[in-house]
Parts: C-alpha cells; structure tokens; sequence
C-alpha cells in the first residue's frame, strides 16, 4: 500500500478546477460536499476548496490535513474520478462551529460520499 499523498493525486491547476466543477455531479452529506467526475488517470485525485468562512488558516489547514489523511488512507485511490471536496457550512453553524464534533463527523462523512459514487 502506497501511504504517500503525492501531486499525481491532487488537483491544482484552476484550470481542473473549473473544468470539473462546469462537468461534474453534485454529492452531499452532513458535514461534506463534494463535486465528482471521471478522468482518463488510473488514479482518483483530490481537490479541497475551503473559504474563509470556515474559520482562520489554523483551523482551514487542519481541516485539509484531515481530509487528506483519510482520502490517502482509505482505498478510493484506484477509482478513475475527480473528486472536489468543500465543507459544508450550514452543518457548521447548526453544530454552533464545535470544531471537534465536525471532525468526529468527517471521516464517516467522506467514506459515505466515495460509496454514493
């Protein structure tokens, strides 16, 4: 098993960006959402987009760093997708911004979009 996290699994450019998010499907879950679609890779890779609005940088890159320790963790690395994930806001102020009850929720949330594809 490959534990590395490296740029052939990261979508950087904004070009892929906007390309996947003009032809992608639309998944959701409490505390994630997320835009998907097929790439001509053997590999899925993984795009983060996380405003401002979730929180200062410290909690903005732990969110990130997170979600790539359970994308790279888990085995939805040999599906052929494009995947862009963006927390989910709403979620967010419904818990009243308890930081440590939305990361108790993300992996189970992240695992549960990859089986919706």
């Amino acid at each position: 098993m490959n534990l590395k996290f490296t740029k052939n699994y990261r979508i950087i450019k904004s070009s892929d960006f906007s390309d996947l998010k003009s032809k992608s499907r639309f998944l959701f879950s409490n505390s994630l959402l997320g835009f998907y679609s097929k790439n001509d890779l053997e590999h899925s890779r993984l795009g983060l987009s996380i405003s401002r609005k979730f929180g200062n940088a410290v909690r903005r890159n732990r969110l990130k760093r997170k979600i790539r320790e359970i994308y790279r963790k888990s085995d939805c690395k040999n599906q052929s997708i494009d995947i862009n994930i963006v927390p989910n806001l709403k979620y967010l102020k419904k818990i009243n911004f308890n930081y440590s009850l939305y990361e108790k929720d993300l992996e189970r949330d992240f695992l549960k979009l990859f089986k919706k594809i």
